[in-house]
């Protein structure tokens, strides 16, 4: 439904959105990782994941900030 191509692939269904959020957030994880949690997030299309989202920006890569800013 998305008019892009994602960096990533979105994670696997049966994460929830907390699961979720804790791979978006966990900076020991790599880049790609934690894509597949915000594609996963964006994808779920929900307040509950938006408000998950949004907690990247909290995040000290600017470049991850940007992706997150862009989903």
């Amino acid at each position: 439904p998305y008019l892009s191509v994602d960096p990533a692939p979105a994670d696997r269904q049966d994460l929830t959105v907390a699961e979720l959020r804790d791979r978006l957030m966990d900076t020991s994880l790599d880049l790609f990782t934690r894509y597949r949690a915000m594609f996963s997030l964006r994808n779920r299309n929900t307040e509950e994941a938006a408000l998950a989202l949004a907690e990247g920006f909290k995040d000290g890569n600017p470049l991850f900030r940007h992706e997150v800013a862009y989903v």
